[in-house]
């Protein structure tokens, strides 16, 4: 038996579970995590992080007991036979329950927001890409901030990570942000009668930065990042901008630069369904080939890379407004929307002044896939012609009400 204080559990995570009546190792052995996340009013994500901290590093050294606990047994509270790995097998039903806890990281577009779904998902490695001055890096560090929104106004209550290849992180600019957030927090609070605990300085020191200066700096680090997550604890949001810097000129060996991507990519897609962290990249864009006289934009990295995220958008200009356009989404029919980089951050676009005498005409549009032409370029594939598509045409989104309004 031990005291769960003296396991690495996240001080929130332990007053919960103390106020709950659960004290020791002893408490929580035969409570599944959808009883426990239950009965101390936490969410199953970290009902399943308590469990394995105690079965796998709760019992005694002589114990017996392997440190790899199967999540059947997680999940349900009983006994399961253990190994040295964790069991595969899941029920679908913890998967809805577990992806229903998981709060989004809000954009401050509600647009945007709602094109994805409610915000950047959780759990999963989500893509934007654009070209030099679209806006990514503020998109970046405006994730940064947001994702430490408690979960009592909308928010996901953690802290971030930011991993900068090129030098494009202003603290300056994080300022910016970060009081923009907090002023909206303040008047959110006085309004509701409930006090948000953040400020400026708060918010600066959640966000753990890390300058790399080449792609082998950059596998190291994400290599090391399950570690650094551990010991920061309550980490919900890394952030990569850009992914592919280090990438584009340091490789002559374009089959060596493969397989080092697609390893990168199968570690950050683990650490984020692991950690039930969101991780965001930023990539840059370039030019692919010619179709009907136009020379047009793709993701940099190649077409095997466009297996590496769960959710892209792109980003990028139409008519002289920013419009992100979430072409790749397994859950969410392709669809555009409008955003704004205002001083404050991200924000969603002012409407159109309509002429006198006429109404607004901003759509509710949903993007629709289009047919590819004859005329791309021979041998293209599917995909290519999906991506070039979403590089050339963009609509309006439906609007709704900001859970931060």
């Amino acid at each position: 038996m031990r005291p769960l204080s003296t396991l690495p559990i996240p001080p929130s995570v332990q007053g919960a579970l103390s106020r709950a009546g659960f004290h020791t190792t002893d408490d929580v052995g035969g409570v599944g995590a959808v009883a426990l996340s239950e009965a101390a009013g936490i969410t199953r994500r970290q009902a399943l992080d308590v469990l394995r901290a105690v079965r796998g590093k709760g019992e005694g050294a002589g114990s017996g007991r392997s440190a790899a606990v199967s999540l059947a047994a997680l999940v349900g509270g009983g006994t399961a036979q253990e190994s040295g790995a964790e069991e595969v097998g899941r029920s679908a039903y913890a998967l809805l329950l577990e992806e229903r806890q998981q709060v989004p990281i809000i954009t401050f577009c509600a647009e945007v927001d709602e094109m994805l779904g409610g915000g950047v998902p959780l759990g999963k490695v989500t893509e934007f890409t654009g070209a030099p001055g679209i806006g990514k890096t503020q998109l970046g560090m405006q994730l940064a901030v947001d994702v430490q929104i408690p979960e009592a106004f909308g928010g996901a209550g953690g802290s971030a990570i930011y991993i900068d290849t090129e030098g494009s992180f202003v603290v300056e600019r994080a300022v910016e942000i970060a009081s923009a957030v907090v002023s909206h927090l303040d008047a959110q609070a006085a309004a509701d009668g409930v006090a948000h605990g953040l400020s400026l300085e708060s918010v600066l020191s959640s966000i753990a930065y890390y300058r790399v200066h080449s792609y082998v700096e950059q596998i190291a680090l994400i290599n090391l990042l399950p570690g650094i997550v551990e010991e920061l604890g309550n980490v919900r949001l890394v952030v990569i901008d850009s992914v592919a810097f280090h990438f584009r000129h340091d490789f002559a060996n374009m089959g060596v630069r493969t397989r080092v991507l697609n390893g990168m990519a199968q570690s950050l897609t683990l650490l984020a369904e692991k950690a039930g962290l969101a991780v965001v990249l930023m990539n840059q864009v370039t030019t692919r080939g010619i179709s009907q006289g136009h020379a047009y934009l793709a993701p940099a990295l190649g077409e095997s890379w466009g297996h590496a995220a769960t959710v892209r958008v792109n980003l990028f200009w139409d008519n002289g407004a920013r419009l992100a356009l979430l072409f790749k989404s397994p859950s969410h029919s392709q669809g555009s929307a409008r955003f704004a980089v205002t001083v404050q951050g991200i924000r969603s676009e002012p409407p159109d002044e309509p002429p006198p005498g006429t109404s607004p005409k901003r759509g509710n549009k949903r993007l629709r896939a289009s047919a590819s032409t004859g005329g791309e370029e021979a041998g293209a594939s599917e995909s290519v012609a999906r991506e070039e598509e979403a590089m050339k045409v963009g609509a309006g989104a439906t609007k709704r009400h900001h859970p931060l309004k």
